[in-house]
């Protein structure tokens, strides 16, 4: 079984923490690096080339299409997760090309389910 580094974008707070305990619970996930802006994105995803890329949280002023292609150009080869918290982000997400879009608040064994169709 491949060992899976993941980038987990968000904002510091307990979606974020949240997030990468449970993502840490699936057996395959190797190593989960946090960051909180595209500055650090681009930084330490260059460092430690993803296999899976969470956008967990979309900032307030950032364009989210803009910034997931930004994404997938420089990570070709990483699966792309973007959690949402409106229709808008959400149609652009899969517009930009995201492996797989989902509103903020999903179950959480939801969200391992889908982690794992996404990486098969």
């Amino acid at each position: 079984m491949e060992r899976v580094r993941v980038l987990l974008i968000g904002r510091p707070g307990p979606l974020r923490d949240g997030l990468s305990v449970l993502v840490q619970s699936i057996p395959q996930i190797e190593e989960i690096v946090q960051a909180d802006d595209l500055t650090s994105v681009f930084r330490l995803g260059d460092e430690y080339l993803p296999c899976l890329v969470i956008l967990a949280d979309a900032r307030k002023g950032i364009h989210l299409g803009e910034t997931l292609s930004q994404l997938r150009n420089r990570w070709p080869q990483a699966r792309h997760i973007v959690m949402v918290d409106n229709e808008r982000d959400f149609l652009s997400a899969e517009l930009a090309g995201a492996d797989k879009v989902l509103y903020q608040g999903c179950r959480a064994g939801n969200l391992i389910e889908i982690i794992g169709r996404v990486l098969s």
